[in-house]
Order: structure tokens, then C-alpha cells, then sequence
């Protein structure tokens, strides 16, 4: 059954429209044609695969700031989408990321002949060289090159976060010996083997990164907090095919480690520190399957100006981003970036997901009014 979309009044019609197109990475077409069609008649845009760049009609060539959103989701269970209790709205990516969408696609309605560059992209919550901004910046790395600064509309609960922490995947094959699991005496199990690794890992000792950073005559002290974390466990006959018989012991325990590591480390330091950990354990293959790096921290007076501008209309904070963003991406090409989202940091990825109304209207209200100052 086709899904019926209210008329669009304010931010709260917006992201009730947002929730009820499924856009799970790698399948984020009707999500795109839904924001195409709200868009054509007020941008200028351009589309690859299911990314979108729009640019006033009238455009000048030069844009005081980006906004950006990834328009995926992760795949996760939601037994309330669409449904409104109180302040808060349930529905899968309701926090991350479909909050900043509502609030960007908002601020279209009013200021599509502002000189701003709007950025929807794909494919955010999968491999770092899939994302859509790689497309993104590989075809309209020029249009991009012209924003004094891009914010990232991640979930912040509204407040300025800076940076982010780079991140890893590494993947961990320990050996034992394939047997039938009736018979003890001809198999070693993997799983059994691989418990000294768990144990190091349960116990790895985070890396705290502290940073000192200056906005509205106050400092704020960020702190950037390292991880190692086992997300997957798996059973494998090869070094690549999984288990599928409950009563074969495998020949190989396969660990996926997710690390966050903290913006004063290049990636190859790390890595190298990080493999050297783990040398001690009988580890028989250990690979990075993908890594993104940190993002830094660059500021010009632009971004200055509109970050002191920001925290002297409301009681806002401001942090370190402990997960990745693609502020990476944008300090990587000299682009000045921060996150500044409505969704909530700890709803991100949840079981019944959701983001508060009142977050959404408040940093449409606020950027509405920033927004305005420009046209003075």
C-alpha cells in the first residue's frame, strides 16, 4: 500500500513524513525522490546515485555555510514508528539522523534564495570508501570548496560537538581444529581459545585526549575518550564462510573489533601501537577490514563568529564527538566543520529509536533566526 504524506506546515509534518519511508543503507531511493520532490521548486540541484547538492537558482558561487545529512539509517527494531508520545517522536533513525533532515528541509521552505549549499546523502552508516560524500566530493568537490564552513547535522541534543574520534574495524581469526561436537577428542574449540582476547579486550584502558577551546570569552574542555569493543563473534569453516551446522565445532572463531581512536593519533601510529597489544595472544590472522580518520578540529572566523553567536542564544555546551561523523571527511579537504544536530547522542542506534519535538523546533527556531541576520 502506497504510504499517504500529510501537507507540510512545520518541522514536526516534516519528520513524520521522514519516518515513514524505510531508508536502511544501500536503500535510500524513496527517501531521495521524497526530498527531490520537496526541493525542485525551490533549488537548484544536482544527483548522483542517492545523493543530493542543492544551490539557490540564483546562485552566486559562494555559500557562508553547508548544511549536511546523511539520509540512511541502521537496521534495527522499532515496534513504534511514527508514534508520538508526549514530546518525543519513535521511528527508525527518528535521532540519527532524520531529526536534522526534518530541520534542514524546514529551513529550505523559508531561505531557498539564501547563498546556502544543502547536502543529503547516502550510505553514511556503512564503509567509509561507500559513503556518499566520497561521490559527493569527487563530483562536486568545487561547489563544496566554497562553503566558509559545513555543520553537520548528527545528533547533538543541540549542542556543539566537536571533532570526532576516528575508527576502525579489525578483524580477528583464532584457530582451533574442526570436529564432530559428539566427539571431544577430535576437535579444538576456537571458541574456547579465543577467550584471553575477549578478556583483553574487556579490559582495554581507554585513552582520554583532552583539548582546551575558547567560545563567547568561556573554555570549554573537551574530552575525547578512546574504545576497543567486540561487535561480532562468529564461527568459520574458511577464513571467510560461516558455521551453518550446529553440530560441527568450527575451524576458526572470527572477532570483528570496533576501536575508536582519539583525534591526536594519525592511523598508522595507532594501528601499529594497537596490533602490538595483542601480539602476546595465539591470534592467527589480524586485518583492518575498513578505518576512518579522526576529525580535527578547524576553525576560521566565520565559524567562530557563528559559534559565538550560537552559544549566546541559548544554554547550550560544547563537546568532543565521541563517534565518527563526517566532520573527518570535511576537515580532510581544509573544510572548517562541527556537529549540531536536534536528535539525541545516546538514542543513536537504539531498540524503539526517537528524538524530542521540542529539540527539533527549538534549533529550527534558532537557525531561523541566524538565517534571517544574513539577509540583513
Amino acid at each position: 500500500m502506497k504510504k499517504k504524506f500529510i501537507s507540510v506546515v512545520n518541522v514536526v509534518d516534516i519528520i513524520v513524513n521522514l519516518l515513514k519511508i524505510r531508508s536502511v543503507t544501500g536503500c535510500e531511493d524513496n527517501l531521495r525522490k521524497y526530498i527531490i520532490d520537496f526541493i525542485k521548486d525551490k533549488l537548484n540541484f544536482q544527483v548522483i546515485r542517492n545523493n543530493v547538492v542543492a544551490y539557490p537558482k540564483n546562485d552566486k558561487g559562494s555559500y557562508p555555510i553547508a548544511f549536511v545529512g546523511h539520509i540512511d539509517t541502521v537496521n534495527n527494531a522499532n515496534d513504534k514508528d511514527g508514534i508520538m508520545e508526549g514530546d518525543r517522536i519513535f521511528g527508525l533513525g527518528a535521532s540519527d539522523m532524520k531529526a536534522g533532515i526534518a530541520v534542514m528541509l524546514s529551513l529550505i521552505n523559508k531561505f531557498s534564495d539564501l547563498p546556502l549549499l544543502w547536502i543529503f546523502y547516502d550510505r553514511e552508516e556503512g564503509k567509509y570508501d561507500d559513503n556518499g560524500l566520497n561521490l559527493v566530493f569527487q563530483n562536486f568537490g568545487d561547489l563544496l570548496m566554497k562553503a566558509n564552513f559545513a555543520i553537520i547535522l548528527e545528533p547533538t541534543s543541540n549542542n556543539i560537538e566537536m571533532g570526532c574520534n576516528g575508527v576502525i574495524n579489525y578483524g580477528i581469526w583464532i584457530r582451533g581444529k574442526s570436529g564432530h561436537s559428539a566427539r571431544r577428542n577430535t576437535y579444538q574449540n576456537p571458541f574456547y581459545l579465543s577467550i584471553p582476547v575477549i578478556k583483553y579486550l574487556e579490559s582495554y584502558e581507554p585513552e582520554v585526549y583532552k583539548r582546551v577551546i575558547m567560545f563567547s570569552n568561556k573554555s570549554y574542555e573537551l574530552s575525547f575518550v578512546s574504545n576497543a569493543v567486540i561487535t561480532q563473534i562468529k564461527g568459520l569453516k574458511d577464513l571467510y564462510t560461516e558455521n551453518d551446522f550446529r553440530n560441527v565445532v568450527p575451524e576458526y572463531c572470527f572477532l570483528n573489533v570496533n576501536v575508536r581512536y582519539t583525534p591526536n593519533h594519525e592511523f598508522a601510529n595507532f594501528n601499529e601501537d594497537f596490533k602490538k597489544g595483542l601480539e602476546k595472544y595465539s591470534i592467527f590472522k589480524l586485518d583492518v577490514i575498513d578505518y576512518a580518520p579522526a576529525g580535527k578540529i578547524i576553525m576560521n572566523k566565520s565559524l567562530e563568529h557563528f559559534i559565538d553567536w550560537y552559544l549566546d542564544n541559548g544554554e547550550f555546551g560544547v563537546f568532543a564527538k565521541q563517534a565518527w561523523t563526517d566532520v573527518a571527511r570535511f576537515t580532510l579537504h581544509g573544510i572548517p566543520a562541527i556537529n549540531l544536530g536536534p536528535g539525541e547522542p545516546t538514542q543513536a542506534h537504539q531498540v524503539n529509536e526517537y528524538s524530542y519535538i521540542s529539540k527539533m523546533e527549538q534549533l529550527e527556531l534558532i537557525l531561523n533566526k541566524y538565517l534571517v541576520s544574513l539577509r540583513i
